[in-house]
């Protein structure tokens, strides 16, 4: 499958380069040849009866110039074709060049990015740990504070190293003579 969809990539860049540097068809001056060779072969026969149509001589002459004209465009046109097919096969290996360079640089991301969750993860734990300690100490304090052996806010700052407003929420909220008692 990985194949497949790599195949159908490959080519589709060489279809993308060739549509986006606009490849001239030569239908067009194909088909005028057809026409001139066309007209060629009806006027060839411009004596009849050993008499000259002068008209369709003329005709002849003009249409084997016009002829000469058209396979010149023609070669050109192919020349120029080739040069634009080049063109498009350049263009086309500097997509894929590129494909394949974004296809590193988001393995190399991707794996980067595993390796960093990884790490994360490891700091993550660490820092849970940490918490878990944390709350254990300030469970330890809402405990004392409801059981009311703590009762201001200095004795919190000093003896367990809380900033002041932290001190201030916990007295606030868990000291025993604020908390509602309901009927």
């Amino acid at each position: 499958m990985t194949a497949f969809v790599f195949y159908s990539e490959w080519n589709g860049q060489f279809v993308h380069a060739k549509e986006s540097i606009g490849i001239a068809s030569t239908v067009e001056i194909e088909t005028q040849i057809k026409n001139i060779e066309a007209t060629i072969q009806r006027s060839s026969n411009h004596t009849i009866k050993g008499k000259t149509n002068w008209a369709l001589y003329q005709t002849f002459l003009d249409s084997q110039k016009q002829l000469k004209t058209a396979e010149q465009k023609r070669e050109q046109l192919l020349i120029q074709q080739q040069e634009d097919l080049t063109e498009a096969n350049i263009l086309a290996n500097q997509f894929r060049c590129f494909s394949v360079i974004l296809f590193l640089l988001a393995f190399l991301a991707s794996s980067i990015e595993t390796k960093s969750r990884k790490s994360i993860n490891v700091e993550n734990e660490n820092q849970l740990l940490t918490l878990n300690e944390v709350d254990k100490k300030k469970s330890k304090i809402i405990e004392l504070i409801k059981e009311g052996e703590i009762s201001n806010i200095k004795m919190l700052v000093d003896y367990f190293n809380l900033p002041e407003e932290e001190a201030f929420f916990l007295l606030q909220n868990f000291k025993p003579s604020q908390q509602k008692i309901g009927f």
